[in-house]
């Protein structure tokens, strides 16, 4: 912004915690930040919006949330079970945080347009496995794909050998995550992605694709016990 000619005026407060970061944002926003036309908020940041709302008052607020709070410390890093009450104060930080701004920053507009659609950016039901697929056969079937081939990016992926199989890696890309997006994708495939009605042979459909999961993976299991017995 500074670099277009744009005035920009920071507030910033090292504290962590925001009971301790708040009333110094507050202060610094008071110094250098009342004649601001729009109030920013820059990612990993949910925590800060409300205060962002109360200060910015009438003027427009944005937020770059660059990921959510919820998938990160639950999904990806898994510092917090699912359904534990860290899960559920992270999902609701997200949900505040995106309600509390007028303007939400994805990175392309249809991008933005999709996900305020949707109501998501992955499917909330994934891992990790399978969710970019369904992604793309969601906007596919709600017309809005755009087939844009023509454009090649590097894939740094470790199957390839352009990274390192981390820890990252192996958990997110481990057998039990795959079956577990291969089941939600041929479920949600069956109904067209939720643009479908829910007919007695769609849920025959969802009904095989559960028998087919839990055979795949408990029989497996029951062949490895059954393996070290031996």
């Amino acid at each position: 912004l500074a670099a277009h000619g744009i005035a920009v005026a920071e507030a910033r407060a090292p504290a962590r915690r925001a009971f301790r970061r708040w009333p110094a944002l507050a202060l610094a926003f008071a110094r250098g930040g009342r004649d601001a036309d729009v109030v920013l908020v820059p990612e990993f940041r949910h925590k800060d919006v409300p205060l962002a709302r109360l200060l910015a008052g009438r003027r427009l607020l944005a937020f770059d949330p660059l990921v959510s709070r919820w998938d990160t410390l639950v999904q990806d890093w898994r510092l917090h079970a699912p359904g534990s009450a860290q899960a559920r104060w992270n999902r609701w930080i997200d949900r505040r945080a995106l309600r509390a701004a007028d303007l939400i920053l994805c990175d392309t507009w249809e991008h933005g347009a999709l996900y305020e659609t949707l109501g998501y950016v992955y499917h909330p039901a994934y891992v990790s496995m399978f969710c970019d697929d369904d992604l793309t056969q969601t906007a596919a079937a709600m017309g809005r794909l755009v087939d844009a081939r023509h454009l090649v990016f590097p894939h740094r992926h470790f199957s390839v050998g352009s990274s390192a199989l981390d820890a990252t890696y192996a958990r997110q890309n481990s057998n039990a995550a795959w079956w577990h997006g291969w089941r939600v994708m041929e479920k949600r495939r069956a109904n067209g992605f939720g643009l479908g009605a829910r007919t007695l042979a769609v849920r025959a459909k969802e009904v095989e694709v559960d028998v087919r999961y839990f055979v795949r993976i408990y029989g497996s299991r029951v062949k490895r016990l059954l393996a070290r017995r031996a």
